[in-house]
């Protein structure tokens, strides 16, 4: 996987914490006034976001780190630990493992630190993106369990549920004041978010296990992960991995129909990169079915909405 997809998943992760979807983010100039303790964090926050666009991974890491160093001037160590993802997940796709981990482990401590146990959960989910990304599966699980670990705590807590880091990805979309209007309804919100942090630790463990073949296993776990998503905010990625499952078990008349279930909640939720994938997977089963001509249809239609291929 590109250095670039996994600052895409990175990104997906943090959109998925809160079942929200944006498009790219467009930055604008913010004053460049380093007395101003407010003015540098929106500057931070903009280079943070800007660490997961492109997909040249020494400006990623540049940038990452710039943030990082204007956060930790500003006194945010929330900042400080979220800027520590993208370094950690560079470090690692140059086979940097050891500076990698400890990158990662020090983010962990960092956000841990401003009590902010959600932001802790999700830096182990990032984490375990970027081991899975090069094919180190067991490190990649051990943060997920980790970070079902954490989310099972804080459910049991009476820990308050903060949506702050949404904007350190998305400072434009995401503003002071549009967060200030949810936040007296997360203590309800509380609940559902918790447990869509665990599907997706779990529907992450699934892909991982499906890479493994091991395909029941994989099967059961997403089982778990749909016991806990609520079904009125939908579970599009339970039902895209479980399709590549039973394909990969040879099951094509159920992978198939899993994947016709999800195509339309792809195009209702606008999510481009998702139908690409449920395309390219319809492509697969017809062509396993040896209906060519409806696996190049599909594949067609999947290169319409992607033409770069990515």
């Amino acid at each position: 996987m590109s250095s670039s997809a996994v600052k895409k998943k990175l990104r997906r992760l943090a959109a998925s914490a809160v079942l929200l979807t944006w498009g790219s983010v467009s930055l604008s100039a913010v004053p460049q006034d380093t007395t101003n303790q407010e003015a540098q964090r929106e500057r931070a926050r903009q280079l943070l976001a800007e660490s997961l666009r492109g997909s040249d991974p020494i400006l990623l890491q540049a940038r990452a780190k710039a943030a990082r160093r204007l956060f930790a001037e500003a006194g945010d160590p929330l900042g400080e630990g979220l800027s520590l993802l993208t370094i950690a997940s560079v470090e690692i796709l140059e086979g940097d493992f050891a500076a990698g981990k400890a990158t990662f482990d020090r983010a962990a401590e960092v956000v841990s630190a401003s009590g902010d146990t959600f932001s802790a959960a999700f830096v182990r989910m990032a984490e375990a993106a970027g081991w899975r990304a090069v094919g180190r599966h067991e490190e990649a699980i051990v943060c997920l369990r980790k970070s079902m670990a954490m989310l099972e705590e804080a459910s049991d807590q009476d820990a308050e549920l903060s949506l702050e880091f949404i904007r350190y990805f998305a400072p434009q979309q995401f503003p002071a004041e549009a967060l200030e209007q949810v936040d007296p309804l997360l203590h309800l919100l509380k609940p559902v978010l918790v447990q869509s942090f665990q599907a997706m630790a779990l529907v992450e463990m699934a892909g991982i296990q499906r890479e493994q073949g091991l395909y029941e296993e994989a099967l059961k776990t997403l089982d778990r992960a749909l016991a806990l998503q609520n079904p009125l905010l939908g579970g599009i990625a339970i039902l895209v991995e479980k399709a590549e499952v039973e394909l990969a078990l040879g099951r094509s008349a159920r992978s198939l129909e899993l994947y016709e279930s999800a195509l339309p909640l792809a195009r209702r939720r606008g999510d481009l990169a998702l139908q690409v994938r449920i395309l390219r997977g319809l492509a697969d089963v017809h062509e396993k079915e040896g209906r060519d001509q409806e696996a190049a249809r599909h594949r067609e239609r999947a290169a319409a909405l992607m033409p770069s291929g990515r």
